[in-house]
């Protein structure tokens, strides 16, 4: 629903990075999303936890509402399980049990808070954050149900990402509440554990997801048939299958009564020796480049600074032309306004000594005592010729200048040029999604990303292969061969990236995925991902 940008704020070489959300043009003119939009703008003002991601700032220009929030340096839960699953590692159950507990401490806050009987509703991997010192923040409060206006936004209970959905939201008049977040964030726990997509299940030895269509996954919620997480991990122990299953039981009746509740029985679960915040703070800086990124980003930080003072520097320029011009101007009208005012001057006193000259005629005296009938009407006097002056030249409007595209080499930063009080300038968009205009090329290759986030194997795979029909390149390519490596498919994925490095040879990524792929290949996994 919202756009997300990395941008820049703050007082020249002191700007901080932030995130700026807003609502996509797409769909400003629907009275739904903006209404729910604001509502998130109200609610993250208000929300102030070290388990959820801050607000700074919410503004308004033009009638658009965005949000200001703090940039949180890392990667979310959905790259961890996927880079984990790329190097054949495991999840320490400890940093496992540590992700949830803390998600968990920010719901109890979220849930108490103010008694808005606030709901998150879309508890899943992409809105869990987790940093490079080892912290872990719940994103996006977009389609959170609150009483904070009103039952307007209490519609909808199956809002949310599909395998994620608590059996009370599919079931007809099912009542949702906090237990309803319980549920999802049980369902992460057990993606944490099994590092595994939900669904999957293992039979002699094999592995498979079970539920196909839509309609399928609807129904495997509302019978709860998650197996144990034990069955994947042998490293997990029967209180803690115990404790996933609680967590996720079908009857909210028989789930934890509250978040809290469920974070200090996670707390039974974590050796008092052990330190999970160091010890993910040391995984993600192994599994990740935190240095690289963050040149990336310092490169990014100055070619924007670069276009703020070209544009800064176009706009003095402009202006100390237009003073030029208006002073020359002024210099040559004064001389011409001189003559004029003389010239009138002499015409006046001519007229006054022809008025005298007049008066002094008894003729005249005569018609003006006795006019005869028959001469006409006098006409209206015409309004006196008076010289004007030139009209006071006004200060010349300041014109707003575009900033210039960026050079090739540079990266595509993106600045806000707006006389109004616009949001901090923004430079490149951090995963955000394609506008609802765009082509069918990218409207395909848009939902197939969609789907690949929320695990939606088959969904991705049919769009994905939409977005290649309609000639999305490497990129859908790409795409497709990530989804075929998570269904544990590395033949149709070491094709698919194939296809992709030929598009583009030069890209090393690619190339690490083929490698990988065919490794997988070659090694005779022909089941599900290990």
């Amino acid at each position: 629903m919202g756009a997300v940008y990395l941008a820049m704020s703050g007082h020249r070489e002191m700007e901080t990075l932030c995130v700026v959300k807003r609502l996509r043009r797409a769909l400003l003119s629907q009275p739904e999303p903006v209404l729910r939009f604001r509502h998130e703008a109200d609610l993250a003002r208000r929300l102030v936890h070290s388990n959820l991601a801050h607000t700074h700032n919410v503004g308004e220009v033009d009638g658009e509402v965005f949000l200001v929030q703090e940039f949180v340096e890392g990667h979310d839960v959905s790259d961890l399980l996927d880079e984990l699953a790329g190097r054949h590692r495991p999840l320490p159950v400890p940093v496992a049990v540590h992700i949830a507990s803390e998600i968990a401490r920010g719901l109890a806050y979220a849930h108490a808070f103010e008694n808005l009987e606030l709901v998150h509703r879309d508890i899943n991997p992409p809105n869990i954050r987790l940093t490079y010192a080892g912290e872990v923040k719940l994103l996006d409060f977009g389609i959170a149900s609150t009483n904070l206006h009103g039952d307007a936004l209490a519609e909808h209970r199956g809002a949310g990402k599909l395998w994620h959905l608590a059996p009370e939201q599919v079931r007809p008049g099912g009542t949702v509440d906090r237990r309803t977040d319980i549920y999802a964030l049980g369902v992460v726990l057990w993606e944490l554990l099994t590092q595994r997509p939900v669904g999957t299940v293992r039979e002699g030895g094999r592995e498979d997801r079970q539920p196909e269509t839509e309609g399928e996954v609807l129904v495997w919620i509302t019978r709860g048939e998650h197996q144990t997480p034990s069955a994947f991990n042998a490293e997990v122990s029967p209180e803690l299958d115990a404790l996933v299953a609680k967590a996720t039981h079908v009857d909210p009746e028989r789930r934890f009564a509250s978040a809290d509740e469920l974070r200090r029985e996670l707390a039974l679960f974590i050796p008092p020796e052990s330190h999970p915040e160091p010890l993910l703070s040391s995984l993600m800086n192994e599994l990740f480049s935190p240095e690289a990124e963050r040149t990336q980003r310092h490169r990014a930080i100055d070619s924007a600074r670069h276009l703020l003072s070209t544009s800064a520097a176009h706009r003095q320029e402009r202006t100390r032309a237009s003073d030029s011009a208006t002073a020359v101007l002024v210099e040559r009208t004064r001389p011409a306004r001189k003559r004029l005012l003389w010239l009138g001057l002499v015409a006046i006193l001519v007229l006054a000594g022809v008025s005298a000259l007049l008066a002094r005629s008894p003729t005249v005296e005569n018609a003006r005592r006795d006019p005869p009938a028959s001469l006409p009407r006098p006409a209206a006097r015409a309004p006196a010729l008076v010289p004007k002056a030139p009209p006071a030249l006004a200060a010349p409007a300041r014109v707003p200048v575009s900033a210039p595209a960026p050079a090739p080499s540079e990266p595509n930063v993106r600045l806000g040029a707006s006389e109004a009080k616009p949001p901090p300038a923004l430079a490149p968009p951090v995963k955000h999604p394609e506008e609802a205009t765009a082509s069918p090329r990218t409207d395909h290759l848009h939902i197939a990303r969609q789907a690949f986030n929320a695990r939606d194997w088959p969904r991705a795979l049919s769009e994905g292969k939409n977005a290649v029909a309609a000639g999305s390149g490497a990129e859908a390519h790409a795409l497709l061969g990530n989804t075929y490596f998570k269904m544990g498919r590395f033949a149709d994925a070491e094709q698919a990236y194939a296809k992709a490095v030929a598009l583009e040879p030069g890209n090393a990524l690619l190339q690490d995925r083929l490698r990988i792929a065919r490794v997988r290949a070659q090694e005779g996994q022909g089941g599900k991902e290990n």
